[in-house]
């Protein structure tokens, strides 16, 4: 059985490894990252589009106001900031389905860049264009999280370890 010091020990350790991600999420998030709109060249309609303005992992939501029922809805995703004459006149670089009764789309997979997207039902009505900055965590940062993890499991592993062979091995006393 690991000595009362061993467990507080490990304890301390948890809560300030839990601390110090919390403090480098909150830091890397800053203000950008709350769902906030960012509208560009938006048109007077009820279709409404949103979602966060920054992206650190590669994926990210994006809200309708409104639930498409009986007309197709396409994700229209644009590689420049479109203006109103090429949003008219020029092919999107990619489209995604909408699901129908859904008012929200999750979007996985993305590298580092600026990325921007339209909604577009099937009778030609249009949501305001949306940006989205991707910009993902450094390699030294993921790979120092992913050490500090290896550690704290290693150590956890040994402890428990020593634990078991100490109570096999520990005699009764009377």
């Amino acid at each position: 059985m690991p000595q009362p010091t061993t467990k507080r020990f490990i304890i301390e350790l948890f809560f300030s490894i839990t601390l110090l991600a919390l403090l480098l999420s909150l830091m890397q998030a800053g203000p950008a990252s709350a769902n906030s709109k960012a509208s560009l060249l938006a048109e007077p309609n009820a279709l409404e589009l949103t979602s966060v303005e920054m992206s650190k992992e590669g994926y990210f939501v994006l809200r309708s106001n409104t639930a498409p029922a009986a007309t197709t809805w396409q994700l229209e995703r644009w590689s420049a900031a479109p203006t109103a004459t090429q949003l008219n006149n020029q092919q999107p670089l990619a489209l995604y389905p909408w699901p129908a009764n859904t008012q929200q789309l999750t979007l996985s997979g993305f590298a580092n860049g600026t990325y921007y997207f339209r909604l577009r039902a099937s009778n030609n009505n249009y949501s305001n264009v949306v940006k989205v900055q991707v910009d993902h965590y450094p390699l030294w940062q993921a790979l120092s999280l992913f050490s500090l993890g290896l550690g704290l499991f290693v150590i956890v592993v040994v402890v428990i370890v020593k634990g078991a062979y100490r109570s096999a091995n520990a005699t009764e006393e009377p």
